[in-house]
């Protein structure tokens, strides 16, 4: 490699190459990131089985019976309608 152009070419091949390996992990990290997050949020979201346990329909916190409103997202609990 006595060409100093053939040189430039082949170090912007490598600085290219390296771009673009370090974009790929970023990606492939953040689809990962996502994955799980979506995967903790429908955990959350799923009642353990049990007796007595009361969850906001809206962000799945735990509430108690006599609970009016959602201490953590402030939705308001309706009443249920007797038969």
């Amino acid at each position: 490699m006595d060409d100093p152009a053939g040189l430039i070419v082949m170090v912007l091949i490598g600085i290219l190459a390296i771009f673009m390996v370090v974009r790929l992990v970023t990606y492939a990290s953040r689809t990962v990131d996502r994955e799980q997050s979506e995967k903790a949020q429908a955990e959350a979201h799923k009642a353990p089985q049990g007796v007595g346990h009361i969850f906001c329909p809206k962000c799945g916190k735990g509430v108690t019976a006599e609970d009016v409103f959602c201490r953590h997202c402030g939705v308001r609990f309706l009443p249920e309608k007797s038969a």
